[in-house]
């Protein structure tokens, strides 16, 4: 799993944004597939597909990843959290 995840930074850096998207979906399939994956590194990995696309001025799909990474936190976040906050602002930004 985890080597989808250093491919896609890796790629980021390199500054290969839609190579790292693709790394980084490998990685969410993985990861749907796996009942021990924390909630938390799908926010992650959704997120950051997220900020790619938007980096490539690809809006629907910066939006749809964000909001995928919402909803996630919706679900295991209390109303309250700053986590909860910092990804309303990011979806507020695209």
């Amino acid at each position: 799993g985890r080597y989808n995840d250093c491919l896609g930074k890796l790629k980021e850096e390199q500054g290969d944004f839609k190579e790292a998207i693709r790394y980084y979906d490998q990685e969410i399939m993985i990861l749907r597939g796996n009942p021990s994956t924390t909630d938390a590194y799908l926010v992650y990995c959704y997120t950051n597909i997220g900020l790619l696309h938007y980096d490539l001025m690809d809006y629907s799909q910066a939006l749809f990843h964000c909001n995928e990474a919402l909803k996630i936190l919706q679900r295991i976040l209390p109303p309250d959290d700053p986590d909860l906050a910092t990804c309303y602002s990011c979806v507020g930004t695209i």
